[in-house]
């Protein structure tokens, strides 16, 4: 008898790599990248040849392979002579998170005659919790009898999946009387079954739903307010009540929202209101860390511009350059990558310029 001696088992070796940390794209409402890629190298370390190496992910809490990916693909190549390396790379998918943490990912690369060899590797993902701003008109001017619509105004809503909106507003009945909601021409002009019911003495619900959800920002939906008060006993009087939001549920409590109230001004019989023009109003909250909601009111339909200045007056973001409609605004500004210290928001529009700082305290 021929006496052959068997081969020795192959040595494999991994390492992988990840992105260090995927970022939230709050314009877009994204993870950016999303899909990531995830490297995996299968290195032979032995004096054998490595065949049929192949190469499985396991993705951690957190994150998923992109639809259609491989969980188990070989290496390319899959044959590998002494020292040699193959690779093999996957899609995987950031899920969107409240809170920023560190999400794992671990590789097993096999072959068919060596032992199977782990690596494993982390990326920190950014925390994107659902928030969104409902503001309203801070200063509204109406004269008695006068019927005027208010926008009921939400911020960026990219990603937010919002397919319900359930509203409570207060106000001074004896100051303006609630006319009725309606929303034409605004964010969820779609949603069709929009209703309102009186609450009580000074107070409206209104609430809708869609399978469809927002996209955008703008107005939600407007509130008609009528002046009540005349004045009787001087006709050249005015009165002011706050329009309050009591309630403001968006996608049935999954978004956190916060709200901005609003003022309503009226006036007696013998005053007629003058309305004003753009104005910039003071960022909330103030000092911010990093995330910071600044509401402006432009006059007309026109192209406009908000522009973030530090205080060398570099020029570190312009959140807004576009047209827009009359009536009130609110953008929001995100300073995850800038230092502490005082920063100016700047509105400009065809015919004037508002600045205001802010601070930025981390």
């Amino acid at each position: 008898p021929v006496y052959i001696p068997s081969l020795p088992a192959s040595k494999l070796r991994a390492a992988c790599s990840t992105p260090d940390t995927i970022y939230f794209d709050h314009a877009r409402g994204a993870y950016d990248p999303n899909p990531f890629t995830v490297l995996v190298r299968v290195r032979n370390q032995s004096v054998t040849t490595a065949r049929g190496v192949n190469v499985s992910c396991v993705v951690g809490p957190g994150l998923a392979l992109a639809d259609g990916e491989l969980q188990t693909k070989p290496t390319i190549p899959s044959v590998l002579a002494t020292g040699e390396e193959g690779e093999a790379s996957f899609a995987v998918y950031a899920l969107r998170r409240d809170s920023t943490e560190e999400r794992w990912i671990r590789f097993f690369g096999r072959a068919n005659n060596a032992p199977e060899v782990v690596c494993s590797a982390a990326t920190v993902v950014q925390g994107a919790p659902r928030t969104a701003v409902l503001s309203l008109p801070e200063n509204v001017l109406i004269g008695y009898e006068e019927k005027i619509p208010l926008p009921v105004s939400i911020d960026n809503t990219a990603g937010k999946d919002i397919t319900s909106f359930d509203i409570r507003l207060e106000f001074d009945p004896a100051v303006v009387g609630f006319v009725d909601a309606f929303n034409a021409g605004t964010l969820s002009a779609q949603w069709v079954n929009m209703r309102w019911q009186d609450a009580g003495e000074g107070l409206v619900d209104i609430s809708a739903s869609s399978s469809v959800p927002l996209q955008g920002s703008g107005p939600l939906l407007y509130v008609t307010f009528e002046g009540r008060y005349a004045g009787e006993e001087d006709a050249f009087s005015v009165m002011r009540t706050p329009l309050l939001f009591r309630r403001a549920e968006l996608a049935g409590g999954r978004v956190k929202t916060t709200t901005i109230d609003g003022m309503i001004t009226t006036t007696g019989v013998c005053i007629v209101p003058l309305r004003g023009g753009s104005a910039l109003l003071q960022n909330r909250p103030n000092p911010f860390n990093p995330v910071t909601h600044i509401p402006f009111v432009i006059a007309r339909p026109e192209h406009v511009t908000v522009k973030i200045y530090d205080r060398l007056g570099r020029l570190v973001s312009t959140p807004v350059d576009e047209t827009l409609t009359a009536g009130r605004h609110v953008v929001t500004f995100d300073a995850s990558a800038l230092p502490s210290g005082v920063y100016y928001y700047q509105l400009q529009t065809a015919n004037a310029t508002f600045t205001r700082p802010m601070i930025l305290a981390r």
